[in-house]
């Protein structure tokens, strides 16, 4: 299955940008009206319960002494492309029970619209697509339904633009509503 969508346009605004000062921050939004928040990983926090963690690879910085940490790309012919990886442990949060997950790993580009491709996914189950942000956006995925016990894999890699940071992954489960 893939997705292919203009993330600003579409995705739901997890966050939405502020000025503080002259430095721009994200401000984030009551997460229990777009899902149920597992964890919020971030280059400050890249490891969460059981086997959940983060792995930046090919960063040209990761700096964590600002307002708001972030992991700096930047796409070079012939060399590696940036991206974020995670892996998540359900179990490891006391979460058995057979559920859908979403990802958004928040992102900033500096110069003009990235392209990103993504996979995410449970066991053999994965999904994959593509996404564009310019300027601040969130680039989002559902994980599925897993198994219990299962771990859940994702990532987005850079594959256009310019310079870019990841600020943080949120690790959600949606808000199931049942008609009375």
């Amino acid at each position: 299955m893939s997705e292919s969508r203009r993330v600003r346009d579409a995705a739901v605004p997890h966050a939405e940008a502020v000025e503080a000062g002259s430095a721009e921050r994200f401000r984030t939004i009551d997460p229990s009206i777009f899902g149920r928040t597992v964890d919020t990983l971030s280059p400050v926090h890249p490891v969460g319960a059981g086997r959940t963690n983060v792995t930046i690879i090919a960063p040209t910085i990761v700096q964590t002494d600002t307002t708001l940490p972030f992991a700096a790309f930047q796409l070079v012919a012939g060399q590696r492309a940036g991206a974020v990886a995670m892996h998540v442990e359900p179990a490891a949060y006391g979460l058995t029970a057979s559920e859908q997950y979403d990802l958004a790993f928040a992102v900033r580009t500096e110069e003009g619209p990235c392209t990103f491709s993504w996979q995410a996914g449970f066991d053999a189950n994965q999904l994959t697509g593509s996404a564009t942000v310019d300027g601040q956006g969130w680039v989002s995925m559902s994980l599925g339904t897993f198994s219990p016990g299962a771990t859940g894999v994702a990532n987005i890699t850079q594959t256009g633009g310019g310079r870019w940071q990841w600020h943080r992954l949120v690790i959600s489960r949606p808000i199931v509503l049942t008609p009375l």
